[in-house]
């Protein structure tokens, strides 16, 4: 007897008629259509692909992050994969826009740019090897080490590339040295040399051609003989700042013990004497034995005495003029300490004046002429013993001598001259003026 079990509605596979075929049991082989869908986990002990004949497995990777054209996958090491925008592949050109590192890099290197030496990235000492570095003249390699080369004069040391500068044998020096960094040409580090040849060459700066050249001691010594007229073969009595003078012979030049010159003073002990005229800012002396003083047309006496029986500041001129003699003497400052004697004309300065006027130094006569005026003397102390001629030079007006401040003249404040009058005064004790004829 058989007996049915299926309960509640049931669904067939291919047939609406819900016959038993149509139900799918787990002990035969059966093809199923349609879709069907699994509420759980549908499980197997294989899965195959009837259209290959293979069997069907789980996919490596089950999920891909940051998924885009030309980016490179990254396993995540979960069965999922991550596609960084840093890392892509366009089938020509792989790109990356961060850091690469590797333990090693090999390759010639020709399309690489901007790399550093800084440590941690690239060492030139540890792993650049001189083999992969293209390098010119001036530089080679020595085990795998990148080296400078030296040629003539330049040597390659510890220290880096240094100039040849040693003896050059046979006691012949450089001639070269070093000034603030500088390559200059020496004398001082060349060795001495005690006789000179014929064919030894000397440095000359041409001043005609700009340029630097030698010559030989046989040319420097004929030009020397044909451009000086007497050799000097001897020195007698040298000592600091002698003058040198020659001697009878012409060939000994003498250092003069009584002429020095220590470059600023000529000292000589002796006397000085000159067919043409001796120029100086200055002369110094008593002038005693000076003749001719003043034989030219305007002749400054300018003797400075250490007694100061004469002295002048260029000031004191004895010219040849047209006066009564041939020539006549002047001086802005003169004074005679003892008696004067003048065997010829008198000639005084004066002055006239057409208004208000301060005497001065350099006043002696003054004609006042024009309206009531008043002459104005000064401090008596600047002028002490000055003598002035005031004279009114009017027909019709009065003239007032008004003296400096509250200084007295004839004990008066005031001194009136009446028209075509005229006074001598003088200055006296510093602080008055007195009069010495009307």
């Amino acid at each position: 007897m058989a007996y049915n079990t299926l309960r509640g509605t049931v669904n067939f596979s291919s047939s609406p008629t819900g016959s038993i075929e149509s139900m799918v049991d787990d002990y035969s082989n059966q093809t199923i259509t349609g879709i069907k869908t699994f509420s759980s986990t549908l499980s197997a002990s294989a899965f195959w692909d009837t259209t290959t004949g293979t069997p069907v497995t789980t996919p490596a990777i089950t999920s891909i992050e940051g998924d885009a054209d030309t980016r490179i996958l990254v396993s995540d090491g979960d069965g999922t994969a991550t596609a960084w925008s840093s890392l892509t592949y366009d089938g020509v050109r792989l790109s990356l826009s961060t850091e690469l590192t590797a333990s090693v890099f090999s390759g010639s290197g020709a399309g690489l740019t901007d790399i550093s030496l800084a440590p941690h990235k690239l060492s030139a000492s540890a792993q650049l090897s001189a083999s992969n570095i293209y390098y010119g003249s001036g530089l080679g390699a020595s085990s795998g080490q990148l080296v400078a080369v030296g040629n003539d004069g330049i040597t390659v040391g510890a220290s880096g590339l240094s100039v040849y500068l040693s003896d050059f044998g046979a006691g012949r020096g450089p001639g070269l040295s070093f000034a603030s960094g500088k390559l200059l040409v020496s004398p001082a580090s060349a060795s001495a040399k005690g006789a000179l040849a014929a064919n030894d060459k000397v440095l000359i700066s041409d001043s005609a051609a700009g340029g630097t050249f030698n010559s030989t001691i046989t040319v420097l010594k004929n030009y020397m003989q044909d451009n000086v007229t007497q050799t000097i073969t001897g020195f007698t009595n040298a000592s600091n700042n002698r003058v040198v003078t020659a001697t009878a012979d012409g060939a000994i030049i003498n250092g003069e013990a009584a002429l020095t010159f220590n470059g600023s003073i000529l000292s000589v002990t002796g006397e000085v004497s000159a067919s043409i005229g001796i120029s100086a800012s200055y002369l110094e002396g008593d002038g005693s034995r000076l003749t001719n003083v003043g034989a030219g047309d305007s002749a400054e006496i300018a003797i400075y005495g250490a007694n100061g029986t004469l002295a002048s500041d260029g000031a004191f001129v004895i010219n040849s003029g047209g006066g009564a003699e041939t020539a006549y003497l002047t001086a802005s400052n003169l004074a005679v300490s003892y008696d004067a004697h003048l065997n010829g004309g008198t000639y005084q300065k004066y002055i006239i004046k057409t208004i208000n006027y301060t005497l001065n130094t350099h006043d002696h006569i003054v004609y006042l002429s024009g309206a009531a005026l008043t002459a104005s003397l000064p401090a008596a102390a600047t002028v002490d013993s000055i003598i002035y001629h005031i004279k009114n030079h009017t027909t019709d007006k009065t003239v007032l001598i008004d003296p400096n401040g509250s200084e007295t003249i004839d004990l008066a404040l005031t001194k009136v001259l009446e028209a075509n009058t005229g006074v001598k005064i003088q200055s006296i004790n510093d602080d008055r003026w007195v009069i010495l004829s009307e």
